[in-house]
């Protein structure tokens, strides 16, 4: 080919014919400029091609995070909801000197003065931010959900985890400067006095109840954060088109790869104690169903996630206690929707049709 532009030059230079020549060489030069353009592209196609790879890696190694969370969030829960009910009955009194001297209850010491600290698996969340910048369109919804999870719930998760642990341990310092029991306690070795104190003290019961209302703080942020996690788990898996199986800790939630019987997408209300009508919706994205606050944007109450457990029944997965049975007319025509707590039917939030 090289030969071939080098002879045509030669008999156009040795023809006098200026103007040929010159079209020549700008024929030529437009070839090169085309072959670079080709080249160029071909280059960022690759380029584009290896981001994509690696973008996709990250967010797999995302889901993996946020099933570490969801199991980290499972087991802090238990804790909590376990501590709130001791605490309970101890601000109550129902535990005698004689239960906290039982050496099988060696926990009843830990309400008040021990905490379980909850950390979120951020590692991949902060590399996927590398590459913000050149995110291709599809994900960019995906990491404004992310973000919503590893930046804001993160921030309200270490400030009311803040809270709790500052509660506690003021506490224990409080004891251990006013107590000369503080010592045994701390050798596990529970006296008399301890007893004495832990079972009868008013002051003690008055931190507690302190401590409680901290703690239960955390426990609606850690409700929020694991099924937070739970929504992004399934929306990466529904933007990246992943077609694995589902892991089982997402299907123990009620969640399956099967798509609903019905369509339940529309805007409901119910009225409140006063009167005032509540707007909300039901809406399916990335093929999940979402109950929507459409009032006051609220921090614990926007956007829940929904699971169907048969056709017109629907259970809240952060709170499966909780069941809504939609209600239709002859024609198949949602008329309105009844929740449920245990099974028991709730009167006052019976929701109808938006007019």
């Amino acid at each position: 080919m090289v030969t071939l532009f080098r002879r045509i030059r030669e008999k156009l230079i040795a023809s006098g014919s200026v103007t040929k020549y010159l079209l020549y060489a700008a024929g030529e030069i437009l070839l090169v400029v085309i072959g670079i353009l080709i080249a160029l592209q071909v280059n960022n196609w690759n380029e584009e091609r290896k981001n994509e790879a690696t973008i996709r890696m990250i967010f797999s190694e995302i889901q993996q995070d946020l099933l570490n969370d969801i199991r980290e969030f499972d087991s802090g829960i238990d804790w909590y909801v376990d501590q709130d009910t001791l605490a309970s009955r101890m601000i109550r009194g129902e535990f005698s000197k004689q239960n906290f001297l039982n050496t099988k209850n060696r926990n009843m010491f830990q309400a008040g003065l021990n905490n379980y600290v909850l950390v979120q698996s951020d590692r991949s969340y902060e590399l996927l931010t590398e590459y913000k910048d050149i995110l291709p369109a599809n994900y960019r919804e995906v990491m404004i959900q992310l973000n919503s999870l590893y930046e804001e719930d993160q921030s309200f998760l270490n400030t009311i985890q803040g809270q709790l642990v500052d509660v506690s341990t003021e506490y224990l310092e409080y004891t251990s400067k006013e107590f000369e029991w503080s010592v045994d306690l701390a050798e596990d070795n529970i006296t008399e006095d301890v007893a004495e104190y832990f079972a009868n003290s008013t002051y003690h019961k008055q931190r507690l109840a302190l401590w409680r209302n901290r703690l239960r703080n955390l426990l609606t942020i850690a409700y929020r954060i694991k099924e937070k996690s739970v929504i992004n788990y399934l929306i990466i898996r529904n933007v990246t088109g992943d077609q694995t199986r589902l892991p089982e800790l997402i299907q123990e939630y009620g969640i399956s790869d099967e798509p609903l019987e019905a369509n339940y997408d529309g805007k409901f209300y119910y009225k409140n104690e006063d009167g005032d009508r509540i707007p909300f919706a039901l809406e399916q994205e990335y093929g999940l169903l979402f109950w929507k606050n459409l009032g006051e944007r609220s921090f614990y109450f926007e956007n829940i996630l929904l699971s169907e457990v048969e056709k017109d029944s629907l259970i809240f997965v952060g709170a499966q206690d909780n069941t809504l049975k939609i209600i239709r007319d002859s024609t198949g025509q949602k008329i309105r929707m009844q929740l449920y707590y245990r099974q028991e039917e709730t009167n006052e939030y019976i929701f109808s049709p938006k007019e």
